[in-house]
């Protein structure tokens, strides 16, 4: 969902703006936020290590809608597959 792709990325500018005056969560910061705007521009899921590392070292919130969305990713990527079944009669005949 690339909605909580740009909340994340919103929310990781405003703790990057927030973290500025320190130079150590900056070195952090700035390199997991340039990744979570480029994971919401180019369309791709984040990754979990992002998430994670968003999570406990940047933003929480956004952390934590990083790993919604890969894992809301994964499972669209696993939902087609169990729709190409091919559907059988319910009493079991052959046609």
């Amino acid at each position: 969902m690339k909605v909580l792709r740009q909340i994340a990325f919103i929310f990781a500018l405003i703790d990057t703006i927030a973290l500025g005056f320190l130079l150590l969560p900056l070195a952090w910061c700035i390199p997991m936020t340039i990744s979570t705007y480029h994971a919401w521009k180019e369309d791709h899921p984040a990754s979990i290590a992002l998430g994670v590392c968003m999570l406990l070292f940047c933003s929480p919130i956004a952390g934590v809608l990083l790993l919604i969305d890969t894992v809301m990713s994964e499972e669209e990527k696993k939902e087609p597959k169990a729709q190409e079944v091919e559907a059988t009669p319910v009493d079991g005949s052959e046609d």
